[in-house]
Formats: structure tokens, C-alpha cells, sequence
């Protein structure tokens, strides 16, 4: 190899054969979960046939929750179904005698679990939404004219609550209802569990999921005590002499007046340091795998 780091033809044309093997593994069952609303709103409206007179499909309060654990298992499972086998003798001493840097290999991973498969399931996922709310009218609307529909109600439930008077603390709160600064967060947990399938060789989403409850626990019992000392006297002292407002507050914590003024910035800067550490460690795992 010329160059063993990154060779952008030569990272194309794995990530080709990634993504080809991702269909192959994994497409159907990417199908199956995308079609998971169609399946329950023909039982549902079947049954409701046999029941009562008349054809009844599943409205929009059924739709949202079953969306969500689709995508939710979706997140879960891909990392472990497509990249889970690398763990294993056979199959991952074949893997490290590809001849691809191990940063490509990386990358591939990354691209196709954690972008690619979700992508791919919220668009499938979503049009066939769209198409069963346009033929059964009994639906109402659809997820993306919901999700539409709520977004506004939320910008027009801050107007009335004079978006000016909580910029005081927060700076554009209709910011937070912006699709786009959620594409990371997904992409975390993504990352999550694929490192989690690169690490254990069995029960990969358990331990992931477990391992992951434990991480949080011990994290918030290092922090919280943490946070608390450094706000709690301040915070009690302009309490009992009354000068607790927002000009004071933000005298007193300028750091968290920062944060709470910027949510949307402060969420997407550390949802970022966070994938890339994730990252790192996924090309650590990848570097050191051995069998």
C-alpha cells in the first residue's frame, strides 16, 4: 500500500463492499422494521372489521411510539448484526488480513452503521408512513406532517411565553426543536453499541446496554456532588437575601449562564467530543483486536 493510512480509493471501494454487505445481512431486516406500522395498521383495521362495521387504521398516537422502538431496535441491533462477527476466530482473522488501513476499516464501520443503515431506515420507514396515511384516511396524518405540526405548536407556544423574556437565559429556544441537532445523538448511540459489538464476543447489546447504565451510574455519583458543591452556597446565600434573578445568577455562574443561554451549541459541542472519543475508541478496538 502506498499510503497506509488513508487511500481515498481505496477506502471507496471498501466502502462499497461494506455497504454491499450491509443489504445482504442486514436489508431485510431493515425492511422488516420500516413496514412495522403498515403490518399493524392492516391487523389493526382487519380486526376492527371483524369486530364493528368498519375499517379503522391506527392513528397518529400509535404511530409515533411504534416509529420509536423500530428505530430504537434498529440503533441497537445493525452495529452487532453487520460488524458483531469481527470478534469471532475465523471471521475476524479474515478481517484484519484485509488489506485496508485500520482507520478506513474505521471509518466503513462508522459510515454504515451509524449513518448509512439509520438513514436508510428513517427514509424507507417514513415514505411507506406516508403512503398508508394517503390511502387510509382513517390514519389521519402523517409522521412528517406531525412532526411539522408539532414543531410549530412548540415555536408558537414560545411566542406566547415571549421568546424575549427567556433570552435572558437562553438564547434561541426555538432551536431546540431543530431536527438537525438530534443527528447526533443518534449517531452516539450508534456508536455506542457498535463499539460495545467490537468489544464483547457474546451478549454484545446486553453487556452494551448494561455496561452503559453502569458507566452513567458511577459517572453521576462523581459529578453530582461535584456540581452541587460548586453552586450550592452561592445559590442558598442569594436566596436568603433575596438577589436571586437573572442578572445575578448569570454574575455569579457564568459558566452555566453560558451553557443555559447556548443549549443548542453546548449540546452540539459535547454530543461531538463525545463521538469522537467513541470513534477513537472504535479505532483502538479495531488496532488491537487479536483472536
Amino acid at each position: 500500500m502506498k499510503n497506509d493510512i488513508f487511500n481515498l480509493n481505496r477506502f471507496g471501494r471498501y466502502l462499497m463492499t461494506d455497504v454491499r454487505n450491509a443489504v445482504s445481512n442486514y436489508g431485510i431486516s431493515i425492511l422488516v422494521m420500516a413496514t412495522l406500522g403498515l403490518s399493524i395498521d392492516v391487523f389493526v383495521g382487519l380486526f376492527h372489521m371483524i369486530v364493528s362495521e368498519g375499517w379503522q387504521g391506527i392513528g397518529i398516537f400509535a404511530r409515533v411510539p411504534l416509529f420509536l422502538l423500530a428505530f430504537a431496535v434498529t440503533l441497537v441491533s445493525a452495529p452487532s448484526k453487520l460488524f458483531g462477527h469481527i470478534t469471532e476466530k475465523k471471521a475476524g482473522s479474515a478481517f484484519l488480513t484485509l488489506p485496508v488501513s485500520t482507520l478506513e476499516k474505521t471509518l466503513s464501520m462508522v459510515i454504515v452503521s451509524c449513518i448509512m443503515v439509520p438513514a436508510a431506515f428513517v427514509i424507507v420507514y417514513l415514505s411507506i408512513d406516508l403512503m398508508v396515511c394517503s390511502c387510509d384516511s382513517t390514519c389521519g396524518e402523517s409522521l412528517i406532517e406531525a412532526a411539522t405540526t408539532f414543531r410549530a405548536d412548540i415555536l408558537d407556544s414560545l411566542v406566547c411565553r415571549h421568546i424575549s423574556d427567556l433570552s435572558v437565559v437562553m438564547n434561541k429556544p426555538e432551536s431546540l426543536v431543530n431536527p438537525l441537532l438530534y443527528i447526533d445523538d443518534i449517531v452516539g448511540v450508534s456508536l455506542l453499541f457498535l463499539l460495545g459489538a467490537l468489544l464483547f464476543k457474546k451478549s454484545k447489546i446486553a453487556k452494551t446496554i448494561g455496561s452503559i447504565i453502569l458507566i452513567c451510574m458511577v459517572l453521576s455519583m462523581i459529578a453530582t456532588p461535584l456540581l452541587v458543591s460548586g453552586i450550592k452556597y452561592d445559590m442558598v446565600q442569594l436566596m436568603l437575601n433575596n438577589e436571586l434573578t437573572s442578572v445575578t445568577f448569570s454574575q455569579h455562574f457564568p459558566v452555566l449562564t453560558w451553557i443555559c443561554r447556548n443549549l443548542a451549541l453546548a449540546d452540539t459541542i459535547n454530543d461531538t467530543v463525545i463521538n469522537l472519543l467513541l470513534i477513537c475508541l472504535i479505532w483502538l478496538r479495531v488496532k488491537k483486536i487479536n483472536h
